[in-house]
């Protein structure tokens, strides 16, 4: 690090150097403290799936299938007959899921 601290300009060298030091710290606890700047409690953080209503956790279980469906399915579509209309209604009906979630969720988060 003396050598880069050479070679570069003086308005970088303090980032650098904040740099080299935060990837120098030994535990994760110390780099997300670094990081947020002290901001970051572990001990206070809560899992927010826990608190959520029931349907957003459904929704989220939903949404999570339906999107590595999607992606199974576009994979498949690549090789079996790009131009099939059975594509076309699938990717409707993904998108449809998409909207239902974005409704639910601004029904109940606001």
């Amino acid at each position: 690090a003396p050598d880069l601290c050479d070679r570069i300009g003086i308005n970088l060298r303090m980032a650098m150097i904040q740099a080299v030091n935060v990837l120098c710290t030994t535990t994760v606890d110390e780099l997300i403290q670094e990081a947020t700047k002290g901001d970051f409690d572990a001990t206070t953080y809560e899992d927010k799936d826990a608190k959520q209503p029931k349907i957003l956790q459904i929704t989220n279980a939903v949404v999570s299938l339906v999107v590595i469906g999607n992606m199974v399915a576009l994979g498949i579509s690549v090789d079996k007959e790009p131009d099939h209309w059975g594509w076309l209604i699938l990717e409707s009906l993904c998108c449809m899921v998409w909207i239902a979630e974005m409704v639910i969720k601004m029904i109940h988060l606001g």
